[in-house]
């Protein structure tokens, strides 16, 4: 991202459109946008571009471990109980 002088976070804070709903773009709805990608569908893409966008504040190691743990073990979380500190992790999130 260094080429254009843009960082990450400028991008999942600039605000897209999606079928009449304002969201947090993300790097392909950009794409999209600008004519270099095709238009794609994604249930969540809302979800996740918002999310995306949180993520680029996150300065704290132990939480950022958490949210890659669980994404990359997602079906181990599903029926996970959370210790107290995960909770808390997770709800400021959130």
């Amino acid at each position: 991202m260094g080429l254009y002088d843009v960082e990450l976070l400028d991008i999942y804070k600039t605000k897209g459109n999606l079928k009449g709903k304002i969201i947090n773009n993300s790097v392909y709805r950009l794409c999209v946008e600008a004519g270099i990608r095709d238009n794609f569908e994604c249930k969540d893409e809302t979800i996740l571009a918002n999310s995306l966008g949180k993520v680029t504040f996150i300065n704290s190691i132990k939480m950022l471990k958490l949210l890659i743990e669980i994404m990359e073990n997602l079906d181990k979380y599903k029926e996970h109980n959370f210790n107290e500190v995960e909770e808390k992790l997770l709800l400021m999130f959130h």
